[in-house]
């Protein structure tokens, strides 16, 4: 009978969540500095003096919160509260564009085929020496550019650049694709609940080279959408929420840790 009580912890290797139909929504890893809180509300009962005679605890609440060292659509699309969106044949989404033509030898650019423009294009702007923009450049009606136009032939992607042009154009646009992924944050959409489960590396004090799963489950669980979004090499995005009592369970548990003798990482 296995008795484990005093265990090392290695890392959380991963957080699994799911709806109530056991489907998974999303799978977290490459976690870092996971922790659960637990507080509490208490009342107090004093004599006429001030001193404590007892405390009465009322109730407990339990936040988790883990640095996500990846940038990780599912994750955002639970804290958003919406789905993510896998483009595919069927249902393809439409994908920003920001083209930079070095027109440096040459008097044609095409645009790939999977990158066409959805919509023709309008407008290319100089790509000025100090990164700013320059002269802007329009569509021509005709069939021939000049020192102002650019010629686009939207069947091929065919851009004819403008006459006596040098350096760098930029030009933004969208285009449809089937290969992608989107997730948006809506004003008016939240998270839902579903549960997590947590799967902790560890090893008994005793037998400190086997590595076990141990599991941290919490049954009814609301992703928080606070986000803070640092877009750096070396930045983290955090990942937070409560867990709920969950009233169609037994008991009322806020979360529990499963671990066996069996599970063993190779």
């Amino acid at each position: 009978m296995a008795n484990f009580d005093s265990l090392v912890i290695d890392r959380v290797l991963e957080i699994v969540g799911e709806n109530s139909d056991g489907e998974l929504l999303y799978l977290l890893n490459n976690l870092s500095n996971v922790s659960i809180n637990t507080t509490s509300e208490s009342k107090d009962k004093t004599d006429a003096l001030g001193v404590l005679i007892k405390r009465f605890y009322t109730s407990k609440s339990v936040e988790v919160s883990a640095d996500c060292n990846l940038l990780s659509f599912s994750m955002l699309s639970q804290t958003f509260g919406t789905d993510k969106i896998v483009a595919s044949k069927e249902s393809k989404i439409l994908a920003p564009k920001i083209l930079h033509i070095d027109t440096t030898g040459i008097k044609e650019y095409t645009i790939p085929e999977k990158l066409k423009p959805k919509a023709p294009l309008t407008k290319l702007y100089a790509l000025e020496a100090n990164g700013t923009l320059g002269k802007a450049y329009s569509a021509s009606s005709t069939a021939a550019p000049s020192a102002t136009e650019f010629v686009y032939a939207e069947d091929s992607g065919k851009i004819t650049l403008p006459t006596g042009v040098t350096g760098t154009l930029i030009a933004k646009y969208e285009y449809e694709t089937e290969n992608g992924v989107k997730v948006t944050n809506e004003s008016d959409k939240f998270p839902t609940t579903s549960s997590i489960t947590m799967k902790v590396l560890v090893a008994d004090t005793c037998s400190v080279d086997v590595v076990r799963a141990a599991y941290i489950v919490f049954p009814s669980f609301q992703v928080s959408p606070d986000c803070d979004l640092t877009l750096e090499t070396d930045s983290t995005i955090t990942f937070s929420g409560v867990a709920q009592r969950d009233y169609c369970q037994t008991g009322s548990p806020l979360y529990y840790i499963v671990m066996t003798e069996d599970d063993v990482e190779e």
